[in-house]
């Protein structure tokens, strides 16, 4: 299997040895399964270049990704976060076609954000579920579908047909592409910019959200979104939401309970099933699986320096990040 990370980055000096670094610090070793391709677009915003250098970041890169890892970086002349969006979403996809035959995993990673907590199950717990229906994962607090914090990690499905809107030019040059994709999956029929942009929802009018707690965290039904889906203004109307809680109660990851989540009383009944009982309930309907595995993972440190240095993230192309 491959693993194709997708980082947009920007010159940060040592700043990537506590993100990208620490990353494969803890789980370079638990990734031996996988072949690794790392695609980085490096922006230079206008208001670090007398900060600090690009050959720098690009030295520093290959100095703290193993080599083993396929290592391909952009060195963006037109900086932007959009177009930088675009520039490895549209190099993955090259990947894909090239490795057409192998199964993919895709993991959007932006070059700001930190583990805070070890999960060494990770990868087994998304390898659990399968590549032939549309599933994402993400392992971060706050995290709606849709959203770009420290994810989403994505089969070649969900990539092509929810994530990827720069290889079918639905992305225009009008906001910052989490927005954009935010839109697609929605369903609304909506202005995007000078067009519009809608998905055709008639296949796959049922979103799955599926709570994912292992090492005995602590599960929290008010901390699932409902409110969000529910919104009007957020999803069509005609989306039907499911939502699940899956409890793994081993560290092999043998024995699991299931419970479908009550969003009117707020509560989870959970039985004992095999994990191909709960495959089996989960995909009996077409659509999107998003996976949200608990305990939580990553976290952003990225804030902090922006404000440090004055980057006003997603307000200008010439902070770096994207256009207004």
């Amino acid at each position: 299997m491959n693993l194709i990370i997708l980082t947009t980055a920007i010159t940060r000096g040592d700043f990537h040895k506590k993100s990208l670094g620490k990353f494969y610090d803890l789980y370079y070793p638990f990734l031996s399964c996988f072949n690794i391709y790392h695609i980085i677009n490096l922006d230079h915003p206008y208001k670090l270049k007398d900060i600090f250098s690009k050959q720098y970041t690009i030295d520093l890169v290959y100095s703290i990704i193993p080599k083993e890892v396929n290592i391909d970086i952009i060195d963006n002349e037109n900086p932007g976060f959009l177009n930088a969006y675009k520039n490895v979403v549209i190099r993955a996809n090259k990947y894909i076609h090239k490795n057409n035959e192998q199964e993919h995993l895709i993991w959007w990673l932006e070059d700001d954000w930190d583990i805070h907590h070890f999960n060494e199950h990770l990868f087994k717990i998304i390898q659990l579920f399968p590549q032939k229906i549309p599933y994402a994962f993400n392992s971060v607090q706050n995290s709606p579908l849709g959203s770009f914090r420290g994810g989403p990690i994505m089969n070649t499905l969900y990539f092509k047909h929810y994530f990827d809107i720069a290889s079918n030019n639905i992305a225009n040059d009008t906001c910052d592409p989490e927005k954009q994709v935010g839109r697609w999956i929605s369903g609304i029929n909506r202005v995007n910019g000078n067009k519009k942009i809608h998905r055709n929802i008639k296949r796959d009018n049922i979103i799955h959200i599926i709570y994912f707690y292992y090492d005995h965290c602590k599960i929290n039904v008010h901390e699932i979104p409902t409110w969000y889906y529910s919104n009007p203004s957020k999803y069509n109307k005609n989306i039907l939401f499911k939502y699940h809680a899956i409890k793994s109660l081993d560290n092999p990851l043998n024995l699991f309970q299931y419970g479908e989540v009550d969003i009117h009383k707020k509560t989870i009944i959970f039985t004992p099933k095999s994990m191909s009982d709960i495959l089996n309930i989960l995909n009996k309907d077409k659509g999107i699986h998003y996976v949200c595995i608990k305990p939580w993972i990553l976290s952003d440190i990225g804030r902090a320096f922006n404000e440090e240095l004055g980057l006003n993230k997603w307000s200008s192309i010439h902070d770096g990040t994207s256009y207004v």
